[in-house]
């Protein structure tokens, strides 16, 4: 079960990744306060903090889905991973950003979580996963 809460937070953390690069992050921004040596101008820093939520954002990301790695098949984690964070993200898109949306869309992105559904229930967990819920308990 631990494996899948690690899934399912990096698919949330790598939604939060997508957010900030669309919507956030201005390299364009950032690169010109460098070129006119504007790195001293408080709006830089300002330009600064969605560069360093991005890297904040991905090292989250890289610790569970590396956590989820060692106690499922990287196949199977990376499927249900990726899948889970399309499905979000498509949500986010459409609820947030009013990105427009049509029925063969829906019915593509249906088979992605009928799909991240049965990877999520067809794979066994790992004898370590068994082992780690158990000295849960315990605690």
């Amino acid at each position: 079960m631990k494996a899948w809460i690690y899934v399912l937070i990096a698919a949330i953390f790598q939604v939060l990744w997508g957010i900030t690069l669309k919507k956030y992050l201005h390299f364009d921004v950032i690169w010109n306060f460098i070129k006119q040596g504007k790195i001293l101008n408080p709006q830089f820093g300002l330009e600064l903090i969605p560069l360093i939520a991005y890297f904040i954002i991905g090292l989250v990301i890289v610790y569970f889905i590396s956590s989820a790695y060692k106690l499922i098949p990287m196949s199977v984690a990376y499927a249900v991973w990726m899948g889970l964070a399309m499905v979000i993200q498509t949500g986010v898109d459409i609820f947030f950003f009013k990105d427009s949306f049509n029925m063969f869309q829906l019915f593509f992105i249906s088979l992605i979580l009928i799909g991240v559904i049965g990877m999520r229930g067809n794979t066994k967990v790992t004898s370590h996963e068994i082992i780690l819920d158990e000295i849960d308990e315990i605690i």
